[in-house]
Order: structure tokens, then C-alpha cells, then sequence
């Protein structure tokens, strides 16, 4: 994890934006009571007045800690699925396909973003999404491929609808990542879409169709037909 004296001004700005609506998302559709007290401290943190970076590296421990109560009280499912592609680019999308990957804190090494006002943030160091999705997507008649839409890892054989922040995976042997809120999607993914359509991919839009970004709990080296395990 990357803490938050290292996060840019931009990057400390946005967590700090992100923080009530990822506690809505964490808990949607949920019990809340494993985490009442948590909510409640983070309220308190909220109010508090705090500077930035101690704002931000308490808020982010206290999502971790909210994630891993929730699996304790049985509140996740597990599945396991495959690392069908990898995609990293020197800025923009599509990405491009490569077998191999080294994961770190701040992502896929080698990987940009044109942009950073909404990307690149730490615990937006990795994109996923399900191939079972984007072909869906394409039967519908959308000329969209993995890598397309930028993610960063396409897996297939996990119900993309089980996926929900707050959950973890485990990316080959190595790699173990914390899911964060889902991936909003841009303009620059509109030729992707019929009639530029771009927002068919938003998590409001339907259950399961979005991409959802990860921060990094253990980096290493990942490759293309490595086990995904939701949950492990």
C-alpha cells in the first residue's frame, strides 16, 4: 500500500472526494453491522478537520478494515476464474496485450495514463474486468475488445456480479489485490460503444457490467493464464 504522504496533490484530493461514495458502495445491498463503529469513525474523521494526508491514510485504513470485517462475518462469496489477458500502454487506449506483467503498489509496471485527474490514484493502481462481459458487449454489437476499455487484467470464469469493493483476489501466486470503487467510464471509450454509448459500461447502468479498479496488497509477477481466486 502506498501511503498517503507520497500521494500527489491531485491524488490526495480525489481520495478524499472518493471517500463517501466508496463507503456506499462498500455497504449497498449489505448488513452494516460489522462495521457500524467503522462508519461512525469515519464520520468522526470526516468532521474532524484533519489535514489531507493523515485524512486520507485513516479513511483508507478504515475501508481496509471495513473489507476484511465484512468477509470475516461472511458477507463475500468466493469463486475462482482465470487470467484470460494483460494490457498495459505508454498512455491512453486501447492497451496492448502482454503475456507477462510485474505488479507493484502504484500498478503494472510499464503502465500510464494519459490523464491523471481520474486515474492512477493508488488504490487505482490495477483496472479488471470480465471477458465474459465485454463479449457479452459484443454480441450486443459493440466493437469492443479486452484491453479496449483500459483495463489492466481480464479475467474469466468468476461471475463479474459477485465482484464488489471491499473484496480481495489473488492473482497467481503473487499478487494479491483489495477491490476498490468501480471505474467510472470516459469519452475516450466511446468508439468502443454503438452510437458512442460509452456509459453502457456504467455500474448503474447494470450489476456486473463494469470494470473495477484494485489497490495493491502484494505485488509480483502475473501472466495470462494464471488462477484468479475472489476471496481466497
Amino acid at each position: 500500500m502506498v501511503p498517503a504522504a507520497e500521494y500527489t496533490s491531485l491524488e490526495l484530493d480525489g481520495t478524499i472526494r472518493a471517500i463517501g461514495p466508496w463507503w456506499a458502495l462498500l455497504l449497498d445491498g449489505l448488513d452494516p453491522t460489522p462495521v457500524a463503529a467503522l462508519a461512525r469513525e469515519q464520520g468522526e474523521l470526516l468532521a474532524a478537520g484533519l489535514g489531507r494526508v493523515e485524512l486520507v491514510d485513516r479513511s483508507l485504513a478504515l475501508l481496509r478494515q471495513a473489507g476484511r470485517a465484512l468477509a470475516a462475518a461472511g458477507a463475500y462469496p468466493t469463486a475462482a476464474g482465470t487470467v484470460h489477458g494483460l494490457f498495459r500502454s505508454g498512455g491512453g487506449v486501447p492497451k496492448q496485450p502482454v503475456d507477462t506483467v510485474i505488479v507493484d503498489a502504484r500498478g503494472v509496471v510499464g503502465d500510464r495514463q494519459r490523464s491523471k485527474r481520474h486515474h492512477g490514484r493508488p488504490w487505482q493502481a490495477l483496472c479488471l474486468w470480465s471477458l465474459e462481459v465485454v463479449e457479452r458487449l459484443r454480441a450486443e454489437g459493440h466493437p469492443i475488445a479486452p484491453g479496449a476499455a483500459g483495463e489492466n487484467v481480464s479475467v474469466t470464469g468468476i461471475d463479474w456480479r459477485l465482484a464488489r469493493p471491499g473484496m480481495r483476489l489473488q492473482l497467481g501466486a503473487d499478487v494479491l489485490v483489495e477491490l476498490s470503487p468501480w471505474s467510472l467510464p470516459c469519452s475516450k471509450n466511446a468508439p468502443w460503444f454503438l452510437g458512442g454509448d460509452y456509459e453502457r459500461m456504467h455500474h448503474e447502468r447494470e450489476l456486473g457490467v463494469s470494470r473495477i479498479y484494485a489497490s495493491v496488497v502484494q505485488g509480483g509477477t502475473l501472466s495470462t493464464g494464471d488462477e484468479v481466486v475472489l476471496e481466497p
